[in-house]
């Protein structure tokens, strides 16, 4: 068999590639198997046998499942209950396993949901086969994609609605400082999508809507120039296509769940758009509120063009010493004196 991962072009060398996939594939085979035998211990007993409503359940079929998982396909046998109460129905080792009303498993979906947040479906569905070996087709990347989007939805606006009624949960730290950037960005959109919408285009058609962003992160050191440091790890993201209204209490219980209410500073980073320190002032309206570094040096170089429209040097030797300090090099320094860069 090795003669057959022999590379032609190189006499007597071995085509690593294709022993590589062949190993994998093989691995994955046996994997399976493992996953399969240790799968059959599952009953699904650790649910109990009682009802919501009162009633029991009790088993009525048993059934052979395929499930796709990262190893390949693997059976599991699950057992069809019916409460003899209300008639509801339910498979508990689908429930234990979760692979309720699904044919792939929990590992499986998350990596379809995350490489289809990357590329286009069809695109992962593709990455999916050719970086792991596992089919799966372009429109069950999307089911399983926007499945999940769903229910991550859903889990946000229990976390906002919580948040704004003053029932969120423990924060997840205590931080000092806590950072809190916000943005609009156009996303390209299908032309149902946009139907009514006024556009930039010559034409008058939309052809984008904004997705709100807002991003919060701590930081607590600093590099050797002194300027401030990103903990790894530490940004957790908001995001919606919204309108300002519904976003500024999203971002605003995302802030609560990484406690703001028990930060020492809260710093706001914007583009400088007006609605940002409108949402700003409304949900933070303690912290201080800093235009980023490049966008503010584009409103300076726009003043300087106003300034000396016709004479470049002269508006160069202007802009540098403001561009210099726009370098905040000393930036932890203006921040703990609650300076406003604007």
């Amino acid at each position: 068999m090795a003669a057959a991962f022999r590379d032609r072009d190189r006499a007597g060398s071995y085509d690593l590639e294709a022993l590589e996939t062949y190993t994998r594939e093989i691995m994955h085979q046996c994997g399976a198997r493992v996953l399969e035998g240790l799968l059959e211990l599952e009953d699904g007993d650790a649910l109990g046998r009682a009802c919501p409503c009162g009633g029991v359940f009790h088993d009525k079929k048993r059934q052979t499942k395929t499930i796709r998982t990262l190893m390949g396909d693997v059976r599991i046998a699950h057992t069809h209950q019916q409460c003899t109460s209300c008639g509801a129905w339910r498979t508990p080792q689908d429930v234990v396993l979760d692979v309720v009303h699904t044919g792939f498993s929990p590992g499986l979906r998350r990596a379809m949901a995350e490489t289809a947040g990357e590329v286009c479906f069809e695109k992962a569905a593709g990455f999916l086969l050719k970086l792991s070996g596992v089919h799966a087709g372009a429109k069950d990347v999307e089911r399983v994609a926007e499945a999940i989007g769903r229910d991550l939805l859903a889990r946000q606006e229990q976390t906002l609605l919580a948040a704004l009624e003053g029932h969120a949960p423990i924060p997840l730290e205590t931080p000092d400082t806590l950072y809190i950037a916000d943005d609009g960005t156009g996303v390209p959109m299908r032309r149902k999508e946009t139907q009514g919408r006024a556009g930039k285009h010559p034409d008058g058609i939309a052809r984008t809507r904004e997705a709100k962003l807002g991003a919060l992160f701590t930081q607590v050191t600093t590099d050797e120039q002194g300027n401030p440091l990103r903990e790894a790890h530490s940004t957790t993201y908001v995001g919606k296509i919204e309108s300002v209204d519904t976003f500024g209490p999203r971002l605003f219980a995302e802030a609560v769940r990484r406690g703001i209410d028990h930060a020492r500073r809260v710093a706001v980073l914007g583009d400088g758009a007006v609605w940002i320190w409108n949402l700003a002032d409304e949900y933070f309206p303690n912290a201080t509120q800093i235009v980023d570094y490049c966008h503010a040096h584009e409103h300076l170089s726009a003043i300087a063009k106003l300034v000396f429209p016709d004479d470049e040097k002269a508006r160069k030797t202007w802009e540098k010493p403001f561009a210099d300090l726009l370098g905040l090099r000393h930036f932890p320094t203006y921040l703990s004196f609650g300076w406003q860069v604007a």
